[in-house]
């Protein structure tokens, strides 16, 4: 599977400069600060552009497309990505935690989406600090996970995605502000790049690690204490 990150500039920019540059991605990647906040309702209805312009761009380029925003609904802000294969929007998918103070709201559930290329699980923010969203993700038989995060201002987001990798058994994709890095299913980096726009060829390989665990005896301790 080609994937091929966008994680500086803008929309406007990339379509005009850099979209003919591509080689056949199967999946293009939009990191946050690209396309920028949105009003949902417009957008779904026909009413903005850029969802027209990134549905072009898929439709185009015969692949499928997920793009970091901000959506604005009813006066909440979200943390979201959209997504769209060969012309067609597949949906929506919102930051569903919020961490410490933020003028962002909880969103939308989890979601796998089946495009023409693959089944994409995606992961949007601070989500990827969270090991059941992965998870949840890797269980619905997503071939790859894309996490859509914003600037990194610590190590913790590319640590999580390396362990969602390794617990989930599928291969992890981060775009960020500026940053590209990639976890396969040992938990391995297999690339990690500061640059405006990166090309990276994956295999999809997902595996279930057999993990044993000593049950029998754990909770006598704490079971002892409630006893009268």
């Amino acid at each position: 599977m080609n994937i091929t990150f966008v994680t500086r500039g803008s929309l406007e920019k990339f379509i005009e400069r850099d979209a003919s540059k591509l080689r056949s991605p199967d999946v293009l990647v939009f990191s946050e600060g690209i396309v920028g906040k949105l009003n949902l309702l417009s957008e779904a209805g026909g009413a903005g552009n850029v969802f027209i312009a990134l549905s072009a761009l898929s439709e185009k380029l015969s692949c499928a497309v997920a793009a970091a925003c901000d959506t604005e609904v009813c006066g909440l802000l979200h943390k979201s990505a959209a997504v769209f294969d060969c012309g067609r929007l597949l949906g929506v998918s919102d930051m569903a935690h919020v961490v410490d103070e933020s003028g962002y709201s909880p969103g939308g559930t989890f979601r796998v989406y089946d495009t023409s290329k693959g089944k994409l699980g995606v992961v949007v923010g601070e989500d990827i600090y969270f090991p059941e969203v992965p998870r949840i993700l890797a269980l619905c038989d997503a071939d790859i996970i894309l996490s859509l995060f914003g600037r990194l201002r610590s190590s913790m987001p590319q640590v999580m995605m390396r362990a969602a990798a390794f617990a989930s058994g599928v291969t992890v994709c981060m775009g960020a502000r500026g940053y590209v890095q990639i976890a396969d299913i040992k938990g391995e980096i297999v690339c990690a790049l500061d640059a405006t726009m990166v090309e990276y060829n994956t295999e999809i390989v997902k595996d279930f690690h057999l993990i044993q665990a000593r049950r029998r005896g754990c909770y006598r301790e704490i079971y002892s204490s409630f006893e009268t």
